[in-house]
């Protein structure tokens, strides 16, 4: 009875999941269905093989991203493959760009997924993107000041021949 009291929500779960799945599949296809595929295809043609510097530089930033974070890990004495974070990377950002509230749900399950593919405990995960988000806000705000000491004067030129 025990067994049986396992597997039923186990078999419910898989079923919702399974649902869950399908109605995705019928609301893409659905979304497909009313598209002009050609006409998309048609202008991708007319830029040319110049369209894939179009689709680089998102993969290629989360590559550098999980690179990095592959180096916060090193600093706490952990090693994890920089291909396991880079899935990570993809999936979360998957969420942050597809669910209500992303950004926020994504940054919560990060740590969890990659616990689960690495090994390393979610506390070592979680002080690493915290890390990581601090070294962001280091830079944006290195960013900031470089653009007001360099930009200043030419705001000061221009705001003073708008009046």
């Amino acid at each position: 009875m025990v067994e049986e009291a396992k597997r039923g929500p186990s078999r419910l779960l898989t079923g919702l999941r399974w649902t869950a799945f399908a109605a995705c599949v019928l609301l893409f296809v659905h979304a497909l269905a009313s598209t002009d595929l050609a006409s998309a295809w048609g202008r991708i043609e007319a830029v040319g093989p110049l369209a894939l510097l179009v689709v680089l530089p998102f993969p290629a930033a989360l590559a550098m991203d999980a690179w990095a974070w592959k180096g916060l890990h090193a600093a706490l004495g952990r090693s994890v493959s920089w291909s396991s974070l880079f899935k990570v990377r993809i999936a979360t950002e998957a969420v942050t760009n597809s669910a209500p509230a992303g950004p926020i749900l994504a940054d919560a399950i990060s740590p969890v997924l990659v616990s689960r593919r690495t090994g390393v405990p979610a506390v070592d995960v979680f002080a690493a993107a915290t890390a990581k988000r601090w070294t962001v806000v280091r830079m944006h705000s290195t960013y900031v000041a470089l653009c007001t000491a360099f930009g200043a004067s030419t705001v000061m030129i221009v705001s003073r021949s708008m009046f």
